[in-house]
């Protein structure tokens, strides 16, 4: 099977976005190209395209960087900051994250498996998922509030 060809069953209906997107950074030596559906939604997206592991580091590392606003007691311009800072780096970098995922995963499924059953696993494993990316944005914004709460009673006074 060529790689391209597992790509698209990976990916699903969206190869030619991405194929064009990485295309078009490739021709201008690694200059990133911008993702919107990243930059809104993040985390969000990373769940939806199965980038679990991605979406994992990202909550720890907000999660930190949180926590060390909270210790330092870092006023809020500063947080928004921060948020936006974040925001910005995914909707620049998240083509380029996507692509070293599917490339990852496309390597490591059809260099396991015969080209059939490859093609079934390319897409079980790709594609996307809606109620698992809304549930774990509800999930995460569940903690969100319940983290909020227990550091600061008084905003459960304010609803």
């Amino acid at each position: 099977m060529q790689d391209d060809e597992a790509k698209r069953l990976f990916i699903g209906e969206k190869y030619p976005y991405y194929a064009q997107k990485w295309g078009a950074s490739e021709q201008t030596k690694s200059k990133p190209t911008w993702n919107w559906a990243a930059f809104f939604l993040g985390f969000g997206w990373m769940v939806y395209r199965k980038m679990y592991k991605y979406a994992a580091i990202f909550v720890a590392v907000v999660a930190f960087e949180t926590f060390l606003e909270y210790l330092f007691n870092a006023p809020e311009s500063l947080s928004r900051a921060v948020t936006i800072a974040i925001a910005v780096t995914f909707g620049w970098q998240g083509n380029t994250l996507y692509k070293m995922h599917v490339d990852k995963k496309v390597q490591e499924i059809t260099g396991t498996l015969p080209p059939e059953p490859a093609a079934k696993e390319l897409v079980s494993q790709g594609g996307t998922h809606w109620p698992i990316a809304v549930g774990a944005v509800v999930l995460v914004i569940a903690l969100i509030l319940l983290v909020t709460f227990a550091m600061e009673p008084e905003a459960l006074q304010a609803l």
